[in-house]
């Protein structure tokens, strides 16, 4: 029968990366059967299967990267992360975008690799290919549609979204939303906000 002839712990090394952990000059002895003198016969345990232990060390938090493009009200839409992308529903990561134009469409972007790359008079901050998702809602606000900054725009990662996406455990991404600016001087009628990274995590 199976048995556990030790436990421990240890600490993740300090530096990213994956790590794999094998057993080393492994030896134990076990009780063999009971004798007729009444002692227990003593032999070496061997072991059957070992199996290596990956340890995957990662950056749970979400960084913001990147510059948004001043929109046609003097702002730029900028995104604050909160919390971290956890496959197994451990945490959820809220990306907010606020100082966004009042009561437009919008995109949100993400990719598998970095980028910044001039598009619409701003910068494009996730690489290719990219996914683009439409907001099922405009940005809201009050006032005229299109004369304000106090629309905004919000996304929950959490482990449904990591699934039903094909992100994996460890994995790098990028995501910037793309907005409606109908009145932008550049004529592209498109605001741009900074970035966001983040690593799923366990």
């Amino acid at each position: 029968a199976e048995a556990v002839l030790a436990t421990g712990s240890l600490t993740a090394p300090a530096a990213l990366g994956s790590y794999s952990l094998e057993i080393s000059n492994g030896f134990a002895n076990a009780l063999d059967a009971l004798q007729p003198t009444g002692f227990w016969k003593v032999k070496e345990a061997q072991l059957a299967s070992q199996t290596a232990l990956t340890v995957v060390v990662v950056d749970c938090f979400a960084q913001t990267y990147c510059t948004g493009k001043v929109n046609s009200q003097g702002c730029v839409a900028t995104i604050d992360p909160v919390g971290m992308a956890s496959l197994s529903g451990a945490g959820t990561l809220t990306l907010t975008l606020t100082d966004v134009i009042n009561r437009q469409f919008g995109l949100f972007l993400y990719a598998r690799a970095e980028a910044q790359v001039p598009l619409y008079g701003g910068t494009l901050c996730v690489g290719s290919p990219f996914t683009r998702l439409l907001e099922p809602t405009r940005s809201g606000g009050v006032g005229a549609a299109g004369m304000t900054c106090g629309g905004r725009f919000e996304r929950t990662i959490d482990a449904a979204f990591l699934n039903a996406n094909g992100m994996l455990l460890g994995e790098t991404i990028f995501c910037q939303w793309l907005y409606r600016d109908r009145f932008q001087p550049d004529m592209t009628t498109v605001g741009m906000s900074n970035a966001v990274r983040f690593t799923v995590c366990p």
